[in-house]
């Protein structure tokens, strides 16, 4: 992978159902520009899991206001990064509730349970990030 960390822009947040009744904070995003990205949920599964870190920075962008960008490394099965970047104003109830789940759900394309990859969060450290100030 090339120096570059793909952004990937969040466009829908919600919740997602496994099949044992528990709820995910879940996010969609679209990952078709970046195709080795969009594939990570399928290594993922395909490899019975994987290890993923993940760390949040707050940033101010004129024009646009507060933003969460949310750091994604995997190391296992592939090694890959991106960043997906969250409007805090519109957003911030779905990090908050990830926050208390300790995990997110991302959808790289429509919804649908093939494209998931879920990532644990430091529920503690993310709550203080996106806290507002």
């Amino acid at each position: 992978m090339s120096d570059h960390t793909p952004l990937l822009e969040v466009l829908e947040c919600g919740l997602t159902v496994d099949i044992d009744g528990a709820t995910w904070p879940t996010v969609v995003v679209d990952a078709s520009p970046h195709r080795q990205i969009a594939d990570l949920p399928r290594l993922f599964v395909a490899a019975g899991g994987g290890e993923i870190e993940t760390s949040a920075t707050r940033i101010e962008v004129p024009g646009r206001g507060e933003l969460l960008l949310l750091g994604v490394v995997m190391s296992a099965p592939v090694s890959a990064r991106f960043a997906l970047s969250f409007d805090l104003r519109r957003d911030r109830p779905t990090l908050l509730d990830a926050a208390g789940h300790g995990h997110l759900a991302i959808s790289f394309g429509p919804p649908d349970l093939g494209d998931l990859l879920a990532v644990e969060l430091e529920g503690d450290a993310l709550r203080e990030v996106v806290r507002p100030r």
